[in-house]
């Protein structure tokens, strides 16, 4: 490919993509934003409606009283299957081009989780039922993304060993799920794609830099830099849990002491308010402790939200010491925007809250501009991220053909 057909193939990709963020977007906005000429801008526009991958989106009238043609992505075009594997639940769906869901379900973690080939068969069954359901021809979806807890190489889609999900450990689930089903597969952390679905779709939209905090069972982060994941050297970027928080706390799975994920996840809140029950400490929690023997992560955020004061205190200092790392990893990348998500902050209100205040007193005072928000697509940022995933690479290719 020589210079001018690279040059031509990068200026439809960088318009097409903005149309992507951009829904009900104009010729002469385009020529604005990307600095081509108007006759460029056009001639693009008219490539991307030949090969169908944009459509018309309503007229507007300008000043000089004539009408303006607005151009979206046809979400038509293709679907694709986004899949998002949690330690408590399995999502799939269903979406359109522009990452509409058209349909969706859950499905619990239960005891399958156990068994690696339990957890196959579910999630072939699960795939088959989602795409079945959702009455979309099969020869139209272009992919599978697919969002599971790391670490894991996400070239290869082959998963290491997830502490939370032990069934997971080496298994190859690229190439398994290519050769049941004869899409293409992309698989990657977890967070890594909720970042991805952020950055396209939720609070993370308009802005070029990211990263993205899983507050869960676990405490993981995704980096999305000028719209793409960052991996960093070892496929790791993003480890955020094992920032060291108390250099004197708790040993961690990784083999440290004291990092963010032994002392602020769910996992370790659970732990922490068990031990405290078990010690006969005051709290509404108890009748079901001595019930039960335990307590679980939905039964102590429903005490904090009917404000218990064990259950108030332990998901409060949680946020506060997320809050700590948000503000270290300000310091250190700048981002423009940090978006809080995961089970911790939609479930209990106060949390994000909480973890900015501690975030704005421990970052470095010039640094002003900082966001520190809440998830703006909540339980649905995998699956969109995982869409996001396949459409980041399915798009390439067909930018690069010539309209007829």
């Amino acid at each position: 490919m020589n210079n001018q057909v690279k040059i031509k193939a990068s200026n439809k990709s960088i318009i097409f993509n903005y149309i992507r963020h951009n829904p009900k977007t104009f010729k002469a906005e385009l020529a604005e934003i990307t600095g081509l000429t108007f006759v460029a801008v056009k001639n693009i526009v008219s490539e991307l409606l030949e090969l169908n991958l944009i459509v018309e989106d309503g007229t507007k009238k300008s000043e000089t009283g004539r009408k303006s043609m607005a151009y979206k992505v046809n979400h038509e075009y293709a679907y694709t299957m986004g899949v998002h594997i949690s330690a408590l639940v399995i999502k799939t769906a269903v979406l359109d081009m522009c990452g509409h869901i058209v349909y969706k379900q859950s499905i619990p973690m239960t005891s399958e989780a156990d068994s690696q080939l339990a957890l196959i068969d579910s999630l072939y069954r699960q795939i088959e039922d989602t795409i079945v359901k959702s009455k979309v021809d099969k020869n139209k979806i272009c992919g599978i993304g697919i969002g599971v807890p790391g670490p894991l190489n996400f070239e290869t889609g082959m998963i290491y060993q997830p502490p939370n999900i032990p069934s997971l450990a080496f298994l190859p689930l690229k190439s398994i799920i290519e050769k049941q089903f004869s899409y293409p597969t992309y698989v990657d952390k977890d967070a890594n794609v909720i970042a991805l679905g952020e950055y396209w779709a939720g609070s993370a939209k308009g802005y070029s830099s990211t990263v993205y905090i899983d507050a869960d069972l676990g405490i993981g982060s995704g980096i999305v830099y000028d719209g793409k994941i960052f991996h960093g050297e070892n496929d790791g970027a993003g480890e955020i849990g094992h920032m060291t928080i108390d250099i004197n706390g708790p040993h961690c799975n990784c083999g440290s002491f004291g990092c963010l994920e032994t002392i602020a996840s769910g996992l370790a809140l659970v732990r922490n308010v068990n031990d405290a029950l078990s010690r006969n400490t005051k709290s509404n929690m108890q009748d079901a402790y001595i019930k039960k023997g335990h307590i679980d992560i939905n039964a102590l955020i429903e005490a904090a939200n009917n404000d218990d004061p064990l259950a108030v205190v332990t998901l409060s200092k949680s946020a506060s010491n997320l809050g700590i790392a948000i503000g270290s990893l300000i310091n250190l990348m700048d981002p423009q925007v940090i978006v809080v998500g995961g089970l911790l902050s939609y479930s209990y209100k106060p949390y994000v809250s909480i973890a900015k205040e501690m975030a704005d007193r421990k970052k470095l005072q010039s640094y002003t501009n900082n966001q520190v928000v809440a998830s703006g697509l909540a339980e649905d940022a995998g699956l969109i991220g995982a869409s996001q995933m396949v459409l980041n690479d399915f798009f390439e290719p067909h930018l690069n053909l010539k309209s007829n």
